[in-house]
């Protein structure tokens, strides 16, 4: 295991935390994405509304 581990916060900084701390967190989220993934579930999408051009969110998924 990692000494350290790395996340990009909200001012897109890396905060540096012990992986120790976090260990049993880190383990619930990749068990409960791959529990997703195996689902086969589709992907969510957003309802389309009338501001969808707008921003940044058609740029990175498209818009319906």
């Amino acid at each position: 295991m990692p000494e350290w581990m790395y996340v990009v916060l909200r001012r897109r900084e890396p905060g540096m935390f012990r992986y120790l701390d976090f260990a049993a967190y880190v383990a619930r989220v990749r068990r409960r994405f791959l529990e997703v993934l195996e689902a086969d579930l589709s992907w969510p999408y957003p309802y389309p509304v009338e501001h969808c051009n707008y921003g940044d969110w058609h740029r990175r998924r498209g818009c319906r």
